[in-house]
């Protein structure tokens, strides 16, 4: 017996359906369970399963859902309360904590460019769904995690 193995992939988002059918058109799962032999079950081709991608970064205040009427998957922007079918897309920017000369603390990113103050009333700091710490400004929309997302400390 020869084994087929058919794959689709439903857009926007990256699950990947599998299903294998003996020549005869009958689940290899379900030959298997009206009494196949052994050695016709060895002489199948095992089924290959594609590895799973990895998973989009989301910005900070961004959760992933699962709409149970469709089965999809849907990106929601927490703070905003909006949902979308396709994963926003991110791009960490390294911030460091400091502190001025009158002992006010602020944030700065990487190239030196972005200085942000904690007292700022336009700026928020706020936690993730996972616990993971950001700032948020609300006249801008521009947001950063304090650390790497999934860092420890």
């Amino acid at each position: 017996r020869t084994t087929t193995t058919t794959t689709t992939t439903t857009t926007p988002t990256t699950s990947t359906a599998i299903a294998a059918k003996t020549s005869s058109g009958v689940p290899t799962s379900q030959a298997a369970n009206r009494g196949q032999s052994e050695a016709q079950s060895q002489n199948a081709t095992q089924q290959q399963f594609p590895p799973q991608a990895e998973e989009p970064q989301l910005p900070p205040g961004w959760t992933k859902c699962l709409d149970e009427a469709s089965g999809r998957t849907y990106y929601m922007d927490m703070e905003q309360w909006k949902s979308y079918w396709t994963a926003p897309t991110y791009q960490h920017l390294y911030f460091s904590r400091r502190s001025d000369q009158q002992g006010r603390a602020y944030w700065v990113d990487q190239q030196g460019n972005a200085v942000i103050y904690e007292d700022d009333p336009d700026w928020t700091r706020r936690a993730d769904n996972q616990g993971q710490l950001y700032w948020s400004c609300a006249s801008t929309g521009y947001r950063f995690f304090e650390q790497p997302p999934n860092s420890q400390g």
